[in-house]
């Protein structure tokens, strides 16, 4: 985190990096300062950066293709170099699905080379990337992402699903409404009604009918933290059951849905916060103002929903934890409310009242938190 001033852009340096700090990158920005540990979110659009093992000198490469094949029909994806890194007139270029690779192929005296995969299915649909060394290595052995990726949807033939395009926004707040607009730039077909597609995690969970139009946008109300996932966009003439719908769009977005605020602070008390590893804890969440009505009273550890317990015309409930483990240590509050939600809904990342636990194989000392 930077705090960044009249100006537009900041450039982060990350400094020594390992092969560690590959990944997905992206940015985000607030008015106010956060810890960035709390800062569960997603940009724009994100990078992926591959740090490359020195040892091996595995190099990334550019990739061209077509992104949607029909099932039976032959793939060619073209691997580029435009950047040498090495003088030799050889290189060992790699083809890699999802980080992984899967061919390899001896490349002399030019930059490119067309890869074919022949008699798709549907199961070769994926992210493809290049990578090129000057060692021969084993493709299983490749764990590296080039340049670039493309992500090739192989349709079946039967079905004619083809992919779209997906913009919204990529972190909402529980409770809220989310708007994802899916849209059809390039349609293969000559019809006035297609059938819209919103998938989740590769799987179909809505579909619309869209008229003449290229655009939908799906509403999906009153989310929860169980709709976080990657989002993308297809379409087809026909129109099919969801769950027959497992196909991945033209590109996805990962939307991210925060914790529910809806609940209260509650005391915790534990007797017993340091214990040795086999033992039972036993936690008493109190209701500060008594209720008549039936509350639904939940035990985060970290921050995050571990356990639920209901009660009527009590106070109190008691939490019992058997045969503790050594990550069962950490950070114990106590939430409560009227609505009854789903454990992995709920967290508490405010931690008004806090005990902190501590399992051990030897000493330690555990202190309750102001």
């Amino acid at each position: 985190m930077e705090l960044v001033e009249m100006r537009e852009d900041h450039i982060f340096i990350l400094r020594n990096v390992s092969m560690r700090d590959s990944g997905n990158y992206s940015c985000v920005y607030s008015l106010k300062k956060l810890l960035p540990r709390k800062i569960t979110a997603s940009g724009q659009r994100s990078i992926y950066v591959q740090v490359t093992d020195h040892k091996q000198n595995i190099f990334p490469a550019d990739i061209f293709g077509i992104t949607t094949v029909k099932a039976g029909e032959n793939i060619k994806l073209k691997c580029g170099i435009f950047d040498k890194h090495v003088s030799e007139k050889a290189f060992h270029m790699y083809l890699c699905k999802n980080d992984v690779g899967i061919k390899m192929e001896l490349v002399e005296m030019r930059e490119y080379h067309i890869f074919i995969l022949r008699n798709v299915s549907m199961r070769d649909s994926g992210n493809y990337s290049c990578v090129y060394s000057l060692k021969k290595l084993l493709p299983r052995k490749i764990t590296a992402s080039g340049q670039r990726s493309i992500y090739v949807q192989v349709t079946d033939h039967q079905q004619d699903i083809l992919p779209a395009d997906i913009f919204g926004i990529t972190t909402v707040k529980a409770g809220e409404d989310l708007k994802l607009k899916c849209c059809i730039f390039d349609k293969t077909m000559s019809s006035n009604v297609f059938h819209v597609y919103l998938c989740k995690n590769g799987v179909g969970v809505k579909m619309e009918p869209c008229g003449k139009k290229e655009n939908h946008t799906f509403i999906l109300t009153n989310v929860s933290v169980q709709d976080s996932g990657n989002y993308s966009c297809v379409y087809s003439l026909k129109e099919f059951p969801l769950n027959a719908i497992t196909a991945s769009g033209e590109r996805s977005i990962y939307v991210q849905v925060t914790g529910f605020h809806l609940v209260k602070t509650a005391d915790i008390h534990c007797d017993e916060t340091t214990v040795k590893k086999g033992e039972n804890i036993e936690v008493i969440c109190s209701i500060p103002e008594y209720e008549e009505s039936a509350l639904h009273v939940y035990i985060c550890k970290d921050g995050f929903g571990k356990n639920l317990q209901s009660l009527q015309n009590q106070s109190h409930v008691q939490f019992t934890f058997e045969n503790v483990n050594l990550e069962d240590s950490g950070i114990y509050t106590c939430v409560y409310s009227a609505e009854k939600y789903d454990v992995s809904e709920v967290n508490d990342m405010k931690r008004v009242n806090s005990i902190s636990i501590q399992v051990y194989g030897g000493s330690t000392v555990a202190n309750k938190l102001d």
